[in-house]
């Protein structure tokens, strides 16, 4: 029987791994100046699509872009602070020695924007929705089981 020894890896070969891993992840925020994806102005988008195939009765369409208006510069503000955040990661990401406590630091402003961003998406939505029928709520979700999101049996995944 021939014994085989394990040496650990040296910490050149972690922090290289490590510096990888986070560029990665780092790719996925998005593009330079950018916000996260899906993020910001796709909410909007698609919830002003989504309302625009509505049979709305014009003065509930007038209160629904009263609303909308309201929140376009809260929701801009956060999505800027959301990419200046993402900007700050790429550039700790992308130093000679990346700082590691830095890098943790920044995860969580990336998250506590990301996080303020979306309460403000679902407190305009739950707003808007608060005008609608259940009739119009249920034509305003979206439609997952065409889109082939779903398995059939509630689940995530392709048909088989």
């Amino acid at each position: 029987m021939t014994r085989t020894t394990h040496r650990a890896p040296s910490l050149a070969a972690l922090a290289a791994a490590a510096v990888f891993f986070l560029a990665g992840t780092a790719l996925a925020y998005g593009p330079p100046g950018g916000c996260a994806p899906g993020a910001g102005a796709g909410f909007a988008a698609m919830l002003e699509h989504r309302l625009d195939r509505l049979d709305l009765d014009p003065s509930i369409r007038n209160e629904i872009d009263a609303i909308l208006a309201e929140a376009r510069p809260t929701a801009a503000a956060l999505r800027d602070q959301v990419a200046a955040e993402h900007e700050r990661m790429r550039a700790l990401i992308a130093e000679e020695a990346p700082d590691q406590a830095a890098i943790d630091e920044e995860v969580d402003r990336i998250g506590s924007a990301t996080g303020e961003l979306r309460k403000h998406e679902i407190h305009t939505m739950l707003a808007v929705r608060a005008l609608l029928t259940p009739e119009q709520r249920d034509q305003l979700r979206p439609q997952r089981g065409r889109q082939g999101l779903r398995d059939g049996h509630g689940r995530r995944g392709h048909r088989h």
